[in-house]
């Protein structure tokens, strides 16, 4: 048995480090407090040191892995600190955007077949069917009610009939997009022939529901 110097409770000799008079635990809440009161100096060297030693952070990770128990940890820890973590999400990506998004797009060009075949297990299940029957209605419901009585039905079905062939004869996914969104915290247009147009899939999903005068 051993009495530590720092909180002087009577302890084993397990719950000392070797040569050090103050019991494990003490020496934890030191670090984790010298750690807080440097917070934002100790987690950019740390990132430092992440991208000059990508090999050893690597390895690391390949070991906390296979050994399973910092992974549970971290996950525990996770759990009773969810609120922290995602604010510190939040503001690491703000911080590095560009690094986010070029790095989750290499992961996805990495990771094509598993990302495929992850969503058509998961466009197969009740979950996703029910989520997409209540977004056709939201949309159906908001389209109708955006379509003002003067608009020309027919020329708005011969547009996204054009879509459908556009589509089928070059082989690239289009869509029939709405110039000035008809859903938008900004601005929102007609459901009309005057403000469709066609563009490909890859540029709307871009687009979203941004609108540009210019």
């Amino acid at each position: 048995m051993k009495i530590c110097s720092r909180c002087s409770i009577q302890k084993t000799q397990d719950m000392f480090s070797k040569k050090n008079a103050r019991c494990k635990a003490c020496i934890s809440d030191i670090n984790k407090a010298n750690y807080r009161k440097n917070i934002e100096a100790n987690r950019e060297r740390t990132r430092q040191w992440r991208l000059k030693n990508p090999d050893k952070q690597n390895d690391l990770a390949r070991r906390r892995k296979e050994s399973g128990k910092k992974d549970a940890d971290y996950k525990r820890w996770r759990e009773r600190n969810i609120d922290s973590c995602r604010k510190r999400r939040k503001l690491d990506y703000a911080k590095n955007r560009e690094r986010e998004i070029s790095g989750m797009r290499a992961w996805k060009r990495e990771n094509a077949d598993k990302i495929r075949e992850y969503m058509l297990e998961y466009w197969k299940t009740d979950s996703f069917k029910a989520r997409n029957r209540a977004n056709a209605t939201f949309r159906n419901k908001i389209r109708k009610i955006a379509t003002p009585s003067w608009a020309d039905l027919k020329a708005i079905r011969a547009i996204y009939l054009e879509c459908a062939r556009i589509s089928r004869e070059t082989g690239i996914p289009h869509e029939v997009d709405h110039i000035v969104p008809i859903t938008s915290p900004y601005v929102c247009g007609l459901h009309c022939e005057a403000n469709l147009r066609i563009i490909t899939k890859e540029e709307n999903r871009k687009k979203k529901n941004s609108f540009s005068p210019g």
